[in-house]
């Protein structure tokens, strides 16, 4: 056997193969048998970006009579490009604004700047976006929501929602009521009916996947970064050529 072969190399020009380059700009891992392309062509490299606040991706290449190099593929890694809804499981994140009861609020990197206010039982007002994200991986632009379940896997409340020219979205909240259950699971409540207006429950949250403005604070600070980056990379150059 082989003893691995590890070197590292900046990812800033057209990688071959693949999907082209991983980021405008990264440092890339090349993990190989022997030497930078294997001792059989097979080897692995994973992209760490530089200006970028998103998830390291890998591509492997297998030799062999066939050789086939895959393309990049994220990593999945909580609170950056995953998240995790109301009921624990994990979806594609970003950008994602998480409400509470009393109107408080939690926001990922992606979705900085939004704000949640309370304006009455069962309403919640979303501010700073530009309506619903249409993300199929979320079910689209009316699947862009995550509301709690109980433990049989029944909906606590029932859910509507208006986007206002602004952009912004009004989130409304009724309670919700199984009456085809048995009495235990009915989700039934003193002095409330099928479809009242109520607040999220206090033990949870609804997820809300929004769409941001180019101006979003995020964005901003992927530009800054990215012109930074730029001009970093062009001050090198200049220093590189005027020593040779």
């Amino acid at each position: 056997p082989h003893l691995p072969t590890c070197s590292f190399f900046l990812g800033d020009g057209q990688e071959a193969g693949g999907n082209g380059k991983p980021y405008p700009y990264s440092t890339i891992l090349n993990v190989s048998e022997s030497g930078n392309t294997g001792e059989n062509g097979n080897y692995s490299q994973v992209s760490f970006p530089s200006i970028h606040e998103s998830a390291p991706r890998i591509r492997q290449r297998f030799g062999g009579s066939s050789p086939r190099l895959t393309n990049w593929r994220d990593f999945l890694i909580r609170d950056l490009n995953t998240s995790i809804d109301t009921n624990g499981f994990i979806k594609i994140a970003s950008p994602v604004v998480k409400i509470y009861a009393d109107g408080s609020f939690d926001v990922n990197h992606e979705s900085e700047g939004i704000t949640v206010t309370r304006l009455a039982v069962g309403e919640y007002l979303i501010s700073g976006c530009l309506g619903m994200n249409s993300d199929a991986a979320w079910g689209g632009t009316d699947g862009g929501f995550d509301i709690p379940l109980d433990i049989n896997k029944q909906p606590r409340i029932w859910l509507d929602y208006e986007v206002n020219t602004d952009g912004s979205i009004l989130v409304k909240t009724y309670h919700r009521t199984h009456p085809q259950s048995p009495e235990f699971a009915r989700n039934e409540i003193d002095n409330l009916t099928n479809g009242d207006p109520i607040d999220i429950p206090s033990d949870s949250f609804v997820s809300v996947r929004v769409e941001m403005p180019a101006d979003s604070v995020w964005n901003q600070k992927k530009d800054a970064v990215h012109i930074a980056m730029v001009e970093a990379r062009m001050k090198e150059w200049r220093t590189d050529g005027n020593n040779v």
